[in-house]
Formats: C-alpha cells, sequence, structure tokens
C-alpha cells in the first residue's frame, strides 16, 4: 500500500504547491522572504509570471509520466526523495533554461531506478546549484577523451586527438573549475609545469542523463 500511493502523494500535492500560498511559504522557510512583505509580493506581476511557469511545467511533467503509473508505484525511496528535492527546487527558479533541466530530470528520474542514495543527494545538491552554463560546459566537453589546462602559456603544448586544451586563467578555466567543485569533473596534476587534466565523472554523466529532453517530450 505504501508504495501504490506514491503517485498520488507527488502529483496530488502539485496543485497546491503552485498556489500563491505555497510558494510564499517555500520562500519563508528559506529565510528569503519577511512576513510583511508577504502581501505586497504576493500581489506582484514576478509572482504570476512565477505562477504560470510552474504550473505549465507541473502540467509537463505530469502528461509525461500519467503513462508510467507502473513505474511511479515503484519507485525506490532514492527516486521519490530526489523527485521531491527538485520539484521544491523548481518552485523556487526563475530562470526558464533551468527550469527546463529541472523538468527533465524530474522526469527521467522515474527510469532511473539504480540512483543510489548518495547519488541521489548529490545530484539534489548539484542540480540546486549548478547554471545553466555550466551545465551547456559540461555538455561540450563530453566529446572529448581528455580536457587539459596548461600549465603555461608559451604555446608550445600541441594537442592530442580527442584532448581539449584550456589557457590557464581563461573563463573555461573558471568554469571547468566549478564543475569540479561540484564533482561532475575530476582532475590529476601533471608534475611537469602543474597541468591540469579533467575528465568527466560517474555523476556528470548521471547529470546529463537526467538532463537531457525525454523521448516523450510534450
Amino acid at each position: 500500500m505504501e508504495k501504490a500511493t506514491r503517485f498520488e502523494s507527488f502529483f496530488g500535492s502539485l496543485p497546491v504547491t503552485l498556489g500563491v500560498t505555497a510558494l510564499a511559504a517555500s520562500s519563508l522557510s528559506t529565510g528569503m522572504l519577511l512576513p510583511p512583505l508577504l502581501p505586497a509580493l504576493t500581489a506582484s506581476l514576478a509572482v504570476n509570471r512565477q505562477q504560470k511557469r510552474i504550473y505549465k511545467v507541473m502540467r509537463e511533467v505530469e502528461a509525461i509520466l500519467k503513462n508510467h503509473t507502473d513505474l511511479i508505484a515503484n519507485l525506490s525511496d532514492t527516486q521519490f526523495q530526489l523527485m521531491n528535492d527538485l520539484s521544491n527546487i523548481t518552485f523556487q527558479t526563475y530562470d526558464d533554461d533551468k527550469i527546463k533541466l529541472l523538468r527533465n530530470s524530474i522526469v527521467n528520474t522515474v527510469f532511473e531506478g539504480d540512483i543510489i542514495e548518495h547519488e541521489g543527494v548529490v545530484l539534489s545538491r548539484v542540480l540546486r546549484d549548478v547554471s545553466c552554463w555550466e551545465f551547456r560546459f559540461l555538455i561540450s566537453i563530453v566529446g572529448y577523451k581528455e580536457v587539459t589546462v596548461m600549465g603555461n602559456k608559451d604555446g608550445s603544448f600541441t594537442p592530442r586527438d580527442g584532448q581539449k586544451l584550456i589557457e590557464p586563467g581563461s573563463n573555461d578555466d573558471q568554469m571547468i573549475r566549478s564543475l569540479s567543485n561540484y564533482n561532475l569533473v575530476r582532475s590529476d596534476i601533471s608534475g611537469v609545469g602543474e597541468t591540469l587534466y579533467y575528465s568527466v565523472t560517474p555523476i556528470g554523466e548521471l547529470l546529463i542523463k537526467l538532463c537531457k529532453v525525454p523521448e516523450e517530450n510534450v
């Protein structure tokens, strides 16, 4: 009976959460708003826009997953927790592109029954904090066997097949260091010139898998 109620508990809570009261309460729980400001803020156009965004994306999620009630009914605890975490993150996200990534992740989590508890915790944290620019950069380096941040700028380093070169101090250098902080890429240091060699981690690969457009996209 516990598993059979999960479809209802996940989707049944969505219309309630889409309301202004729940949006305000969600913000309050994170210390983002002060109670005296709530009447003015809930009447703002920004709140109305956010309502429409969230209503639209959650209806899309429901439209895709309503044909997979068997999978919903048999979600693992980790899947169920991750889907709820991602929903809560979505309610507090205002960037349309980031909301799309979150929507994709909520849907695709249903089909990833092998996610373990630690992975779910890490993915929730990463999807809360990672930017769309960082995610796009992660996608851009997947095709390389190795991403190298050169230890010097003398221009004498010739890239090998499947190797991407990044100059130290560049925007790409900052981007890949951010990905490293999220544990989406890992690095090894050479003994010569402190050159850094990066490759995508299993968590990075799983993040990409979750954020891809679902096959049953609406």
